[in-house]
């Protein structure tokens, strides 16, 4: 029952397969290989991770097996500059992706042991990380970064780039303070945000992109709401705290955090 065109499967599932009597992953095989012409490793893995959750891959381990060369192509220079590896192998590089995809998993409450077949990262990689909400913030391609900067200064008018320079010049110098970005709509003042924080991540400091509600946090870089990030309760009322204590990853979070972008911020209740 194992045999089909003379070839014998090791599996039943293998030989049903190749009867085309089961469902296959080509299609996120092709979707991935699409978004690689374009996506860093870090949006790849995140895609990664959609497929997982949503889309009922049948064998996730051959999506990762063809494709993680590339999920893992920024990872040689974050284990040599940021976890101080010099001359990391291949099974560290692709060991720390898998770790990367756990963490995504478990923000959904799940994780790679979920999916049959799929490896597990070997490395306990958090003893690394002291805080992994700020090592997320770090997980970035650098030359992908400096490439989005170069577009949006490129094209910003003067006077968005007057308010980039302005928010840059902030950053640099250590300024505390708010600033109040107001115009009609569509004149651009999502679009001035998003090469503004690339131009802070390129800079390896951190900042946090929010918005008041879910589909304004789309538009931005690394996007969340104000709820997530700051931990604003749902329902809220004049007595409502949000949940951050002294010296948890949050707090840790934000006062290493250089500059925070809030989106439609006049919404937040």
């Amino acid at each position: 029952m194992r045999t089909f065109e003379d070839q014998i499967h090791p599996t039943f599932k293998e030989a049903c397969r190749a009867r085309a009597l089961l469902e296959d992953d080509d299609e996120w095989l092709q979707c991935l290989q699409d978004a690689l012409l374009m996506q860093t490793g870090q949006q790849l893995r995140n895609l990664f991770v959609m497929i997982l959750l949503h889309c009922s891959s049948v064998d996730p381990h051959r999506l990762w097996a063809a494709t993680k060369g590339h999920l893992c192509d920024d990872l040689q220079y974050q284990l040599t500059h940021r976890l101080h590896i010099q001359d990391p192998t291949e099974d560290q590089i692709y060991d720390y992706g898998l770790y990367f995809i756990n963490v995504g998993l478990r923000k959904s409450g799940k994780s790679l042991q979920d999916f049959s077949e799929m490896p597990l990262p070997q490395i306990r990689w958090e003893n690394g990380v002291e805080n992994q909400l700020i090592a997320e913030q770090h997980n970035y391609d650098l030359n992908a970064l400096h490439q989005i900067v170069e577009n949006g200064e490129r094209t910003l008018t003067d006077e968005q780039r007057a308010v980039y320079d302005a928010m840059l010049e902030k950053v640099e110098n250590n300024q505390a303070g708010g600033s109040f970005l107001h115009s009609a709509g569509g004149c651009g003042k999502t679009y001035v945000c998003n090469p503004l924080a690339a131009a802070v991540h390129a800079r390896e400091k951190i900042v946090l992109c929010v918005a008041s509600s879910g589909i304004a946090s789309l538009l931005l870089s690394g996007g969340r709401t104000a709820q997530s990030w700051f931990k604003i309760p749902i329902p809220i009322n004049e007595a409502s705290t949000c949940n951050i204590k002294k010296d948890d990853p949050w707090h840790e979070l934000l006062f290493h955090t250089s500059l925070i972008i809030w989106d439609e911020v006049p919404m937040q209740h």
